[in-house]
């Protein structure tokens, strides 16, 4: 998650932290200027830089230095390639192609930077707006209008068909901060070129560009928002598995809470969270800790008050099950559960249609079934009435 207000902690530039970086630094064997900060992580920073090569305008993500930071991007890295290859296998016209229907953030390149708090290893994507946070912001918070929420819920489909059919790669963070909105380039590219007309941008990096005045689109332009998934540190290739506690809270399937077997599907559930909350503002699930339950019995009594019952073989699956569950499979620390309804919230809170709110509902619900093999796919939800153009 990447932070635009407060700078990054200053602590956090020493061995084995960020790399100190300058405006007007030449990286990747000179190949990229940097123009300004776009914003930081705990893992990294991230600058827009201008390519010399493709003569384009790439996102740079600089890791901090230390082992563990290192091994986080060459594994981001080893899954972005695998993205990018399989993408250009499938895509491939006369030896040219067209990224407009890559729907994950693309890297285009990855080296590493040397310098005084070591070898930090850098990627460069393509430049993007804004999260789908800011969006909901936008709307203070009161949902997005749903004609926007079926053309994002596309795009995020499509991205998690790919990754999932073609890639076999599971993202196991899809919330609305991992998905970035597409940003038009076209001021910031006629300035440089202008500058470039000028002779103010220089190959030998003597005249730095002066981009002090950038164009800042406080606004997300509404007319066409496309969207792709950004931010693979966390995901992994369906075959290996490196931990059982994967997702977000408020995101994160039943089958992660009770300890059983996730794949794909996990992600599919996320997507159906993050679709109401794009459409209401509000979270779908938002467990909080009582005096006598902890965070994940609420988090599974509220989704049994959303869904129903979990189905006893589902339980039995988990390795954590017992924790939560007597032997009828009714919660242990939870007695009184009260029903809750997504299309009734929907009509009633949110003011949708009665017809709007069950369409909606409609979508929503094969996304969020309980046991993940009943869960519908990335690629029969594209196929689902709700986003028929």
């Amino acid at each position: 998650d990447y932070s635009d207000t407060e700078n990054e902690p200053k602590s956090e530039y020493k061995k084995g932290g960020y790399h100190p970086v300058n405006l007007g630094d030449r990286i990747g064997n000179d190949r990229y200027i940097i123009i300004h900060k776009l914003g930081w992580g705990y893992f990294s920073t991230v600058w827009l830089c201008y390519d010399y090569v493709e003569k384009v305008f790439r996102a740079i993500k600089i890791q901090k230095s230390s082992k563990d930071f290192t091994d986080a991007a060459q594994d981001e890295i080893k899954l972005l390639n695998h993205v990018m290859v399989k993408y250009r296998e499938l895509n491939q016209v006369d030896g040219n192609v067209n990224y407009s229907n890559l729907r994950i953030v693309g890297m285009f390149d990855n080296f590493v930077v040397r310098g005084n708090n070591g070898t930090h290893m850098s990627m460069g994507f393509e430049v993007m707006g804004s999260n789908l946070l800011k969006l909901s912001e936008q709307f203070d918070f009161k949902g997005i209008p749903l004609d926007i929420v079926k053309t994002i819920m596309r795009d995020v489909l499509k991205g998690l068909d790919f990754l999932h059919t073609q890639c076999k790669i599971i993202h196991t963070d899809i919330k609305p901060e991992n998905i970035l909105i597409e940003e038009s380039l076209q001021e910031l590219e006629e300035k440089v070129s202008i500058l470039e007309k000028e002779g103010k941008i220089s190959e030998d990096g003597c005249n730095a560009p002066k981009f002090e005045n950038l164009p800042k689109n406080e606004q997300i332009d509404l007319t066409n928002v496309r969207v792709k998934i950004a931010d693979f540190g966390n995901s992994c290739f369906t075959d290996l598995k490196i931990t059982d506690e994967i997702q977000t809270r408020q995101y994160r399937a039943p089958e992660v809470i009770i300890g059983a077997k996730y794949f794909t599907a996990a992600d599919i559930w996320s997507a159906g969270c993050m679709a109401y909350e794009l459409a209401t503002g509000v979270f779908l699930f938002d467990p909080q800790p009582g005096k006598k339950y902890t965070r994940e019995d609420d988090h599974l009594a509220l989704i049994m008050e959303t869904l129903g019952a979990f189905p006893h073989e589902f339980i039995s699956r988990g390795s954590r099950s017992t924790k939560f569950f007597s032997s009828k499979g009714d919660l242990i620390r939870i007695k009184k559960l009260k029903q809750r309804s997504i299309q009734q919230n929907l009509s009633e809170k949110y003011g949708l249609t009665d017809q709007a709110a069950k369409d909606f509902t409609d979508f929503l619900l094969p996304m969020l079934e309980i046991a993940p093999e009943k869960r519908a796919t990335a690629q029969q939800m594209l196929k689902h009435p709700f986003l028929k153009e």
